[in-house]
């Protein structure tokens, strides 16, 4: 049987199959209608115009549909995020609302964001788990979600998330492990999980990041050991793991970083002895292994990082020699290598680095004399050789430390006098010398020039012999010298706590 259906019919049937579909579909004038009211219902704007496209922080296409919402941080506090109703702009791309004092949870909703490529809700009061639907933008490249209080776990769902190049979850209260499928996010160049309070091992996958800039994960809870695959991240300028339980060995594989600026790995449980192959690492600026329980050597190999400015290496168990090689490190301004084992005598070398402002080399076993090229470090302000078995006079170049603040030579074997120079050391707020063999006199051109705060000279055998007055040492109990008021130095005593504390004395000793 032919059915025959009439011209004027199929018409009437397509323009109700056009209507049908209509009815699915929300016209141009109502999706910004929605758009327009989902924006007032949030009450954070108070615009009395009607083209919310107008609005502070609101950005629109050429069809009228927004696509951002910036707000910058507002004295007055926004309230729960799920105000804004996410489903009512498809179009959205950015949503920034740093610092605008949100609270509450973020919403499942917000993976109806599907176009979204930027994403920050960073500082705020923002609580509860990062929610499973943010797997759900796959467009997005940055996310920053840092300083809140989010706790919970990172999901494994993020690995999708394949677009992004920035992840900044640092400062939460995020627990749990890295997922290792964040190793699939191949694009990420910055990735900051610091400040909170994860756990487990790094995991291995991490050295498939091989465009990453940043990697923080410092001050968290992280064991086990520092991953070899880390070698393979050949881009990376900042490596940031200190304030961990991370144990085991400095993989020699970090050597191959060669982009490497700052490698901070202090504060951790961390063995075996620092790898030569960091030597190669030649635009390294900040090198921090403190507080360890690395040993061995001080490789000479760390002379050829010219660019070296901060080197850490206080608080381990490194023994052996100071090279002389450090002294190739001129543009460094910070060197801590206190707390250690370290032997043998202050390299002269050391004066040739002129850009140091601290110099520390406290409670080692250092002997030897110290060295007259010191007096090359004007811009020093903190020189301390406490605790070590330095032996000779004081070097009247000292004088030369015009900005030094801190002077600290106690518990060592140094004899003599005190060299007058030291009274032109006029920004001293400490200056502790005591526990030595030092002799003769309190030099007048110091007590001339007592602009210091706290002063130790105590246990020296110092004679009573010049016209300084004795006041600075009236403030040590138990104190011993030469001078009649005090006992004799019998016997070199133990490290004290001992600190002649003297506020101003320039108008006593006038």
């Amino acid at each position: 049987m032919v059915c025959f259906i009439s011209i004027e019919m199929g018409v009437t049937i397509t323009m109700l199959i056009i209507l049908s579909l209509a009815d699915g579909i929300s016209s141009p004038s109502s999706l910004l209608t929605d758009e327009g009211k989902a924006l007032r219902n949030t009450g954070w704007w108070n615009s009395t115009s009607p083209a919310h496209c107008d609005w502070a922080g609101v950005s629109c296409n050429k069809a009228g549909s927004i696509t951002e919402i910036e707000i910058s941080p507002l004295d007055k506090e926004l309230g729960e995020l799920s105000k804004l109703n996410f489903s009512s702009f498809p179009n959205l791309v950015v949503l920034h609302l740093y610092g605008c004092k949100l609270n509450g949870s973020i919403p499942h909703q917000i993976g109806t964001l599907t176009n979204l490529t930027s994403l920050d809700l960073s500082v705020n009061d923002l609580t509860g788990e990062l929610p499973l639907s943010l797997a759900n933008l796959t467009q997005l490249q940055i996310l920053f979600l840092y300083s809140n209080r989010l706790h919970g776990s990172i999901p494994s769902e993020i690995g999708k998330m394949n677009s992004l190049t920035v992840l900044d979850l640092g400062y939460n209260q995020l627990s749990g492990v890295i997922p290792p499928l964040l190793g699939h996010l191949t694009k990420l160049k910055s990735l900051y999980l610091d400040g909170n309070l994860m756990n487990g091992s790094i995991p291995f996958e991490m050295g498939r990041l091989e465009n990453l800039d940043i990697l923080l994960l410092n001050n968290n809870n992280f064991t086990g050991a520092i991953p070899s695959s880390f070698g393979s991240l050949s881009h990376l300028i900042s490596l940031r793991l200190g304030s961990n339980h991370i144990n085991g060995f400095i993989p020699p594989e970090i050597g191959k970083m060669k982009s490497l600026i700052s490698l901070e790995l202090s504060n951790n449980h961390l063995s075996g002895v620092i790898p030569s192959s960091l030597g190669n690492l030649a635009n390294l600026t900040h090198l921090s292994l403190g507080r360890n329980h690395i040993d061995g050597f001080i490789p000479p190999e760390i002379g050829k990082m010219k660019s070296l400015i901060r080197l850490e290496l206080n608080y381990n168990h490194l023994s052996g020699v100071i090279p002389s090689s450090l002294g190739n490190l001129a543009n460094l301004t910070h060197l801590s290598l206190g707390s250690n084992h370290v032997s043998g005598f202050i390299p002269p070398k050391i004066g040739k680095m002129k850009s140091l402002i601290i110099l520390e080399l406290s409670y080692n076993h250092l002997n030897g004399v110290i060295p007259s090229s010191l007096g090359n470090l004007t811009n020093l302000t903190s020189l301390t050789l406490q605790g070590n078995q330095i032996s000779g006079f004081i070097p009247i170049e000292i004088g030369n430390l015009k900005k030094l603040s801190t002077l600290d030579m106690s518990n060592n074997f140094l004899n003599g006098k005190i060299p007058f120079q030291l009274g032109n050391l006029k920004e001293v707020r400490y200056f502790n010398l005591s526990y030595n063999n030092l002799s003769r006199t309190v030099p007048h051109s110091i007590s001339n020039n007592y602009i210091w705060t706290l002063i130790d000279l105590s246990h020296n055998p110092i004679e009573d012999q010049s016209r300084a007055p004795p006041e600075p040492l009236d403030y040590n109990k138990d104190s011993c010298n030469e001078i009649k008021r005090f006992p004799h130095c019998k016997k070199r005593h133990q490290i004290s706590k001992l600190i002649l504390i003297v506020v101003s004395l320039s108008a006593t000793l006038r």
